[in-house]
């Protein structure tokens, strides 16, 4: 079985090369440029560019000792395709259609465009997997604290997050503000971006649970 696929939630991170993730940075580096340099406030895509840019160098000086699955990869790659066309537009302008108005509805911001609410919500949906496996694979965690401490990593990774927009928000021109910190007129962002992006944990981690459990019952039949 392909060690890459998706139901293959024990993966074996050992012996394999460093081809697929290298693929994967390139095509976002690649799509990440062509959107700044076209971008409609540089230094907003800037400010969204540089956070992502050093998880990626964090990755990358860690891969000999952590080589994460290609599908945590594949998460990561496209959770980080959202920022990035985000900023080349700015949170308040990018197109969202529809959606903007089903997420107004579900998370009761009416009058702003909830592209980053969508932002927020993907981080815990598609990151929770490769949380999940680094703290499977390197901490040992099992079990119901392996669920617990994915979904409070993403709690206090918001918080963190949230407090250093608001530490920016005082080096920042009013334009820049508007674009990196996406407040739209709501005073509860920061609360609200937390719960949601702790919602998506809370809601993908199960999911995560549930395959791993599928497949090692399926390993047992004979």
């Amino acid at each position: 079985m392909d060690r890459g696929c998706f139901c293959q939630l024990d993966i074996n991170i050992e012996n394999q090369n460093y081809k697929f993730p290298l693929v994967l940075l390139s095509v976002w580096l690649a799509l990440a440029f062509g959107l700044g340099i076209t971008a409609k406030d540089p230094l907003g895509w800037l400010l969204e560019f540089i956070p992502l840019f050093l998880v990626i160098i964090v990755l990358a000086l860690t891969i000999k000792n952590f080589r994460f699955s290609n599908i945590s990869y594949s998460l990561i790659f496209i959770f980080f395709l959202f920022p990035i066309f985000a900023a080349h537009y700015s949170y308040s302008d990018i197109p969202f259609g529809f959606f903007s108005s089903f997420f107004s509805t579900l998370f009761l911001s009416q009058g702003r465009n909830n592209f980053d609410r969508l932002v927020h919500f993907s981080a815990g949906i598609l990151l929770s997997f490769p949380v999940y496996e680094l703290l499977k694979k390197k901490a040992g965690l099992k079990s119901a604290w392996l669920w617990i401490i994915t979904v409070l990593s993403f709690v206090g990774a918001s918080a963190i997050y949230e407090i250093l927009e608001w530490l920016s928000a005082y080096f920042l021109s009013p334009a820049s503000i508007e674009s990196f910190v996406v407040l739209q007129g709501d005073i509860w962002d920061a609360q609200k971006d937390m719960l949601i992006t702790s919602a998506g944990s809370f809601i993908s981690v199960p999911i995560i649970f549930f395959l791993s459990r599928a497949k090692k019952l399926k390993d047992k039949l004979p």
